[in-house]
């Protein structure tokens, strides 16, 4: 995996260095200046204040209401009259908008300001902006606060509109405008030293100024929250210190404040989620907690599903870091898959769009605050925008689909600090459970499939995500779109309950200090063979334990042993030693409780009904299949003929490798006429096997390929696999082969 491309600056930070050297007012430096380390003590706020968060909107999702092309996107309107026509679909869906920076600027996007006062910028005047907010309304409007710097009007840093003081108090003394700047330089009159990170293209701003905080606060009191403001964005928050921050936010009553900080250095989610712990706490010393942007969790979606540097990523164990903020504090975390910088036209670094589906399947039903991307719910002009986007395994737009997502968020009542619980990790799944106040949810995200627990009902799924719920009121359905029903016939038919049973596994393997024995087969929690579960050891016994379920009559099972730091449940990819001999079965096992079925039918006269995407399940009993079993009946007809499958293993002995896999192809059910590869599974001896269904009468044709594990567990046969050499296979006559490449 290529290492993460090293980014020093922040919102706006690129273009607006880009720009630098051409505008007047601003640097004529366009390079980027070292970030400085040392951080001033903060002062005693001169009002008494309390550290609080907002408590309203609880399930609310945020709006980014532009990206980076916005403000130049049309020459026949403003952005403010783009956000006026879609006022009523803003909000229905979203709790709180974030808007651009609205004050003039020496930068089109904004990022560069000079006349903070005056609200007549490149996205429109200020009776566009007040109406918009008007419009949104119950929606609430949050400003795009840049305040870590400044541009002068005709030089470096003569400011205008307000002026604060005599040039150049409010200048940091350490700024490159003394240097740069022949009056600026000729001037004894500065400010004191910065206290955060230098910024070259703006004049850094001196926040122990006591004019400079009064001009700050009377500006967001008077001039935005005129406006119709109640919150704040606040931008390269690494510039100054977080303890103002939080005096702003204390003195303005914000209704909600988050800020942007994006560390320098590479990649790394402790030492980024040290460095925003540390700056949220510094804003609670100001008086008001404020939220910050998980960037560690973008940076663990990107390595999970790939990005502009590395398409080739597949880690979902990532999701589960729990360096995540979203993780350790859920309270203060605003959650995003792009913004106008990572994303949009500046590209910085950008989640693989294929992948956009389950991320903001995560996003959406997980803690934190969840900000929605203007570019990934709209359509536009570009190829940044993404809102008409098919939501491959649904018949959704991406739209659409963070439009359920949304749903479903509000329904369970998920909130920002609403509990999780992670039920498997692995490279290739993620499973998790959150407590909502009026459900709970649990959600897969990755290509592996996955079953949840009696009681829950799937409201939606798709290519590399699923959303269970617990919610009785969900009970009976999911994912309905409609019916249509005749009259005059009659249809029958029967459902079966299956309660799986329980067994206990047991190991003597020897283990050093740190290690553990794993346990995997063909159980429900081993998920074919592909994830393994960490023992218990018993110290009484000195054997490593593991009760598991069975939905079938019989199983195998192995054991494994590895870190026991990998977690309760890890991939049997991620490094584990298999222990040496042939598989055990369940005569190997201890059986602690047996499973039961009971089979109940139904006869419905005069109609008959169908819901368009949905499936429906009665209380009381279970639909569909689980590994290791087959269907036995699919489909009838009018005569009440049925038409009866069976399950079919084939087998192909290859070694592929490490990270690669062999997928089965051919006319069977699963195959879908060739255009869909299953993956197999991987047993001792480089076999790979598939169950695959079929009618019990009849042949059919089948072929193997090989490409990334990664793929998953059922992918397109035109995703870049390679086909075995030679002619088709055909069923009965072969179902073990050793192909060649």
């Amino acid at each position: 995996m290529k290492a993460q491309k090293r980014i020093f600056k922040a919102a706006g930070s690129v273009f607006a260095l880009i720009l630098a050297a051409s505008l007047a007012g601003c640097s004529a430096m366009a390079g980027s200046s070292e970030a400085k380390t040392e951080e001033k003590e903060a002062l005693t706020p001169s009002f008494s204040t309390t550290a609080v968060t907002s408590s309203s909107d609880k399930s609310g999702v945020m709006l980014q209401g532009f990206n980076w092309a916005s403000a130049t996107e049309s020459t026949s309107t403003t952005w403010y009259q783009t956000m006026l026509g879609q006022a009523d679909s803003i909000k229905s869906a979203f709790a709180y908008v974030w808007f651009p920076p609205p004050s003039v600027a020496a930068s089109d996007q904004g990022y560069l300001p000079t006349q903070l006062n005056n609200l007549n910028s490149k996205y429109g005047t200020e009776a566009q902006l007040k109406s918009v907010i008007s419009a949104i309304a119950p929606a609430k409007a949050i400003a795009d606060i840049v305040i870590n710097h400044r541009c002068g009007s005709t030089d470096w840093g003569d400011f205008t509109n307000p002026k604060w003081n005599d040039d150049f108090y409010s200048i940091c003394s350490d700024d490159e405008g003394f240097s740069g700047s022949a009056t600026m330089k000729a001037s004894s009159k500065r400010g004191a030293a910065d206290t955060g990170d230098g910024y070259s293209a703006g004049r850094d701003l001196d926040h122990t100024n006591t004019e400079v905080q009064n001009g700050i606060i009377s500006w967001m009191n008077n001039v935005l929250k005129g406006a119709g403001f109640v919150g704040w964005r606040y931008d390269f928050v690494k510039g100054y210190s977080g303890y103002y921050v939080g005096k702003y936010d204390a003195a303005t009553s914000a209704a909600f404040s988050v800020g942007e900080y994006w560390p320098s250095d590479g990649f790394n989610s402790s030492n980024w989620s040290n460095q925003m712990m540390n700056w949220i706490n510094s804003t609670e010393s100001g008086g008001y907690k404020s939220r910050v942007f998980d960037f560690v969790l973008k940076g663990n979606l990107n390595n999970a599903f790939g990005y502009k540097d590395n398409l080739n990523c597949w880690n979902m164990s990532l999701l589960a870091d729990s360096n995540n903020m979203f993780r350790k504090a859920p309270a203060y975390a605003v959650t995003f898959i792009d913004n106008h910088d990572t994303g949009s036209t500046q590209n910085l670094w950008s989640i693989d769009p294929g992948d956009l589906a389950p991320a903001y399947a995560f996003i959406l039903t997980h803690p934190g605050y969840p900000c929605v991307a203007w570019q990934h719910y709209f359509t536009g002009s570009n190829a940044q925008y993404k809102g008409s986007m098919s939501v491959s395994g649904t018949s959704n737009t991406l739209r659409q689909h963070i439009d359920k997502l949304i749903s479903i968020r509000k329904t369970a009542g998920v909130c920002y600090d609403s509990a999780i619980s992670v039920l498997q990790a692995t490279t290739t799944l993620y499973v998790a459970q959150i407590t909502g106040t009026s459900a709970n949810l649990i959600v897969a995200i990755g290509g592996d499939s996955y079953t949840p627990a009696s009681g829950y009902t799937k409201l939606y799924s798709g290519t590399n995500f699923a959303v269970w719920s617990n919610a009785s009121s969900s009970s009976g359905s999911s994912g309905s779109s409609g019916s249509s029903s005749s009259s005059g016939s009659s249809s029958s038919g029967s459902s079966t309950t299956t309660t799986a049973s329980t067994y206990k596994l047991t190991s003597s393997l020897s283990t050093s200090y740190g290690s553990a024995v794993f346990f995997t087969g063909t159980f429900n929690e081993a998920n074919s063979w592909s994830t393994a579960v960490r023992g218990t050891y018993n110290s009484s016994t000195s054997k490593w334990e593991c009760t598991v379920t069975v939905s079938g009559s019989s199983f195998e099972w192995k054991c494994l042993t590895g870190n026991y730091s990998l977690g309760a449940t890890a991939s049997t990819s991620s490094g584990l030693t298999w222990e040496s001999g042939s598989n055990k079965t369940q005569a190997d096992a201890t059986l602690v409780s047996s499973g039961s079925s009971s089979s109940s039918s139904t006869t419905t006269s005069g109609s008959s009904s169908s819901s368009s995407g949905s499936s429906t399940t009665t209380s009381g009993s279970s639909s569909g299949s689980s590994s290791g079993s087959s269907t036995t009946t699919s489909g009838s007809s009018s005569s009440s003929s049925t038409t009866t499958t069976t399950t079919v293993t084939l087998s192909a002995t290859y070694n592929v490798g490490s990270g690669k896999a062999i997928y089965f192809t051919g006319t069977f059910t699963e195959g879908s006429s060739w255009t869909k590869a299953v993956r197999g599974t991987w047993t001792t001896g480089n076999v790979w096997t598939a169950k695959v269904t079929v009618p019990s009468s009849g042949t059919f044709e089948w072929k193997v390929l090989k490409g990334s594990y990664s793929l998953g567990t059922k992918v397109s046969t035109s995703s870049g696999l390679t086909w075995a050499s030679g002619s088709n296979n055909n069923y009965p006559a072969t179902v073990k082969v050793t192909p060649s490449f």
